[in-house]
């Protein structure tokens, strides 16, 4: 049985179980395991009963370190690669069977900072960046196309055939996911707060419902407050719209 420890920096960053041959069901093409962000795989090969005996396969190292950064989010793995980020910017697609390096693309700085998002209809990889989202080639890294978002440390969701972001500072927004163009945009501003977003960002597919988390907007006292606002809330919107 096999495991594969992606080590990052000088701390292991997760293990992410690789089981040979699994079937598209037991696929993790976001970093959060799917939209609903269960965090938890369909297989059932490693458990409670055989997990002790797991052994290292291999181990990766992309040699960057930065002791005041982290990288927060998961691998993902598109059927053919593992993919995961640095902390500068960088996007490594690894070879499962033994951890080497296939490719290696840059985009803005954060990349991915706490998730990433592959389209196995378009092989394609959304990652979340310092200036919007870079759209990669799966198989090679190549840039295909970027959508200017602004700042982003979530994975993108994609449903309805658009790409709902999670901004940082701007709130939610909606793309048309073949041409790139704005759909809609949700600042979340409200009593005189810019919410930010930075944690939670689900979507359910049957009710066509986003899901945000927002977090403190920062200050320590919270002197512009006027009235209730948008931070620190659970937050959901209709995807057609952004209401």
């Amino acid at each position: 049985m096999r495991f594969i420890q992606c080590k990052v920096m000088l701390t292991c960053l997760l293990i992410v179980p690789y089981l040979f041959g699994a079937s598209y069901e037991g696929s993790w093409e976001t970093s959060s395991g799917d939209y609903s962000s269960t965090r938890l795989s369909k297989l059932d090969q490693i458990n409670t009963d055989n997990i002790e005996d797991l052994d290292v396969e291999w181990i990766f190292n992309t040699r960057e370190f930065n002791k005041e950064a982290s990288i927060q989010s998961s691998p993902i793995f598109t059927g053919k690669y593992l993919i995961t980020v640095g902390i500068y910017g960088s996007i490594f697609a690894l070879d499962p069977k033994n951890g080497k390096e296939v490719w290696r693309a840059k985009v803005p700085s954060p990349a991915g900072r706490r998730g990433i998002t592959f389209s196995r209809q378009h092989n394609l990889i959304f990652v979340p960046t310092g200036k919007g989202i870079s759209i990669l080639d799966a198989d090679f890294g190549k840039l295909v196309k970027k959508i200017q978002s602004g700042s982003s440390l979530l994975q993108p969701i994609l449903g309805e055939n658009k790409v709902f972001v999670a901004t940082l500072t701007d709130g939610v927004k909606a793309y048309d996911l073949e041409s790139g163009k704005a759909l809609w945009h949700n600042s979340l501003f409200k009593g005189n707060v810019q919410s930010r977003v930075w944690s939670g960002f689900s979507y359910d597919i049957e009710s066509k419902i986003i899901f945000v988390n927002t977090g403190n907007p920062g200050g320590l006292y919270g002197a512009k407050r006027l009235e209730d606002d948008l931070s620190n809330s659970l937050i959901a919107l209709d995807s057609r719209s952004g209401e």
